[in-house]
């Protein structure tokens, strides 16, 4: 099962997406290792990110990588298996299917159907959204994500409505502290942070709960930051990356609070 519910959203993207490019992977081999040549001329290493040889990710664009087996997430049919319990889900995709089919992308991104991920790659000063196509006012966002370099991103009440992007925000980076913070009219307000040792090899769960002028975000269920702010009242989730760097995501779960 690939994802349920739909949501609207968006996000700024900027031409001159990277390339992402690989080397070695046959048929029942080892994964192939990747890089990503950005525009400013650094080389970021991606193994195991992509499946396939010289695949080209363009701003607004999905690359299509790998088979159709070994897919992660959800259930071959009905209901899908949430990957948190207890939640009363909004929406839910594992990307076991495009995700251009069930979210508003923006950026350059990198659909893996063999492993069911996406990456996003960002340059200087880029962001990337995958966002929903439905918008609430009270919602805890959920996905699970490996960053490799510049600045993981989850996003909830995104609204494009207001002069510049609106939104608020938790950031992973593996060079500095966790974040909490807003974006209203393009301009950023950080609310919270806190150190956190990320490793690039490892996957976490991070999650953003916004409840009235309450906010929340944890990794992997433990509470990291809060914050009380009353600027931004409804929009739309979205996970994404901002920066020079990679982020790959496994998947992304918006539950009712």
């Amino acid at each position: 099962m690939g994802s349920t519910s739909a949501s609207t959203g968006g996000g700024s993207s900027s031409s001159g997406g990277p390339v992402v490019t690989g080397t070695g992977g046959t048929s029942g081999g080892p994964e192939p290792t990747s890089t990503v040549t950005l525009s400013s001329g650094e080389v970021v290493s991606t193994s195991d990110v992509m499946a396939t040889t010289g695949t080209t990710v363009t701003a607004g664009t999905t690359a299509t990588t790998g088979g159709a087996e070994g897919s992660t997430g959800g259930t071959s049919g009905g209901i899908p298996e949430l990957p948190v319990p207890g939640c009363t889900p909004l929406f839910y995709t594992d990307f076991s299917e495009d995700p251009a089919s069930v979210l508003n992308l923006s950026g350059s991104w990198a659909w893996n159907q063999k492993s069911g991920t996406v990456t996003a790659g960002t340059d200087k000063g880029q962001s990337t959204f995958a966002s929903t196509m439905e918008s609430w006012a009270d919602a805890t966002a959920y996905t699970r994500v490996r960053v490799t370099a510049g600045f993981a991103t989850l996003r909830l009440r995104t609204n494009e409505a207001l002069p510049g992007f609106s939104y608020y925000y938790a950031t992973m980076h593996p060079a500095q502290d966790l974040q909490l913070g807003r974006v209203v009219g393009g301009q950023v307000a950080g609310l919270d942070n806190t150190p956190f040792a990320v490793d690039v090899q490892a996957w976490y769960t991070l999650s953003l709960r916004v409840h009235g002028t309450g906010l929340q975000a944890a990794v992997d269920g433990q509470a990291m930051l809060m914050a009380q702010d009353d600027q931004l009242m409804s929009g739309t989730a979205s996970i994404g990356g901002y920066g020079v760097g990679l982020a790959e995501f496994d998947w992304f779960l918006v539950c009712a609070n």
